[in-house]
């Protein structure tokens, strides 16, 4: 199976790959600039790509059976350039749909995020409920994942969109854009610092789920013919607690394996009882699968990343 990764360079799409790359598939890494072939990619390629024109991204040579889009911009570049936000993560979505249609693509997977449900996120979220941030963020994402549905309807392309919770894990490569994320973020600190700085009271709750256990699920969506349903949502998470939780994880992991303590400082001014514990559903998947709800996973994740801070900082 030939598999085209958009945004393969990125924090996921750089995980995901190489993950699928070592499942067997061949791989196909796109990136906007000219990159040379990453070491781990020994059976595949890579291809530059020009978002203004989609048919960049498909050769005559070869047939592309799936297409994994995982480029996008992040929060807080939507939120500075929120008409960019809409183009880029919402119209480009659509016209990557199209050209993916009329090269006889069989799959489409778009990465979409949580977060066009609302924010904060709070009570039971499932696949049904109503797209309520208005976030540029969250509303250019819902105007890709509406391309999407669209086209699997109509039945098109068997088309996915696969909203995920947060990720961590470390990224293939230092420089990826993964460091402003929560758990990579007070995994640096406690490598670099020794201590870790809460912007919050940490009474937040948050779904965390490891990149390995997602790498697996889009594996799995690939593989399983179970999955291949009308069905075009789907929530990806993984385990919900508090931020000042999943902080502690972190330290007590940490004390673990290095043998020293990690100080904290943080906000005292949230008030907890004002949300709703969290919990994002998966009607998809059984809610006592262990491969995903499982804090071994989340450890093991953890110990790679705070490997990779102590190597690469």
């Amino acid at each position: 199976m030939n598999i085209l990764i958009v945004g393969g360079f990125g924090y996921l799409g750089q995980r995901l790959g190489r993950y699928l790359h070592d499942a067997g598939f061949n791989i196909i890494l796109a990136s906007r600039k000219h990159r040379e072939n990453p070491k781990w990619l020994k059976n595949g390629s890579t291809l530059n790509i020009n978002w203004y024109d989609t048919k960049s991204f498909f050769s005559k040579s070869l047939q592309i059976d799936t297409v994994i889009h995982a480029a996008g911009m992040n929060a807080l570049n939507c939120s500075k350039h929120p008409v960019l936000a809409k183009e880029f993560n919402g119209d480009a979505t659509g016209r990557l749909v199209k050209e993916s249609i009329k090269n006889h693509v069989n799959q489409f997977i778009y990465l979409s995020t949580a977060h066009v449900y609302a924010s904060p996120l709070q009570g039971t979220i499932s696949e049904d409920n109503q797209l309520l941030n208005n976030h540029p963020y969250a509303t250019s994402h819902a105007i890709g994942e509406s391309h999407v549905i669209a086209a699997n309807s109509l039945g098109k392309i068997r088309g996915k969109v696969l909203r995920l919770s947060n990720c961590f894990g470390p990224p293939v490569n230092k420089a990826s854009d993964c460091w402003g994320l929560l758990v990579n973020d007070i995994c640096l600190q406690a490598s670099q610092l020794n201590h870790i700085t809460l912007k919050t009271s940490g009474s937040q709750f948050r779904d965390f789920i490891p990149i390995s256990i997602f790498c697996k699920i889009v594996c799995n969506f690939l593989v399983d013919n179970s999955l291949s349903s009308e069905k075009a949502v789907f929530n990806i998470g993984g385990r919900t607690m508090t931020i000042l939780e999943m902080t502690n994880l972190v330290r007590d992991v940490y004390f673990k394996k290095f043998q020293k303590k990690i100080s904290l400082s943080k906000e005292e001014s949230f008030d907890s009882e004002t949300l709703d514990r969290l919990q994002y559903k998966m009607n998809w998947c059984l809610e006592e699968d262990s491969s995903i709800q499982n804090e071994a996973n989340d450890i093991k994740e953890i110990v790679d990343l705070l490997d990779f801070c102590k190597i690469h900082f």
